[in-house]
């Protein structure tokens, strides 16, 4: 199991910091809980996806969150997301 430390997310105003886990490959995990649960959930998507013994499994546990976004009212804003403290702090830019 190798652990990994990286930014794993940065899309669309989203910033994710996080502790990444590689649990080995899809196959291998005992119960094969993430593969039942792709197949039940997202039957179209696991169906053309492949599932070859080469896939793995990444465990991660978000610890900071930033999220930069307008209101529907078009004021700018950032939450700040913070998973080990459990706290939330908005910053609002715009004042109308």
């Amino acid at each position: 199991m190798m652990l990994l430390q990286s930014q794993l997310l940065c899309w669309s105003g989203v910033q994710v910091e996080e502790i990444a886990v590689n649990k080995g490959l899809v196959v291998e995990e005992p119960g094969r809980r993430f593969e039942k649960g792709y197949k039940e959930h997202l039957w179209e998507s696991y169906n053309k996806y492949s599932h070859e013994d080469t896939e793995i499994l990444i465990e991660v546990q978000p610890k900071y969150v930033e999220v930069r976004d307008t209101s529907d009212d078009g004021y700018a804003f950032q939450l700040f997301i913070d998973f080990e403290n459990k706290t939330v702090e908005p910053k609002i830019y715009d004042k109308k």
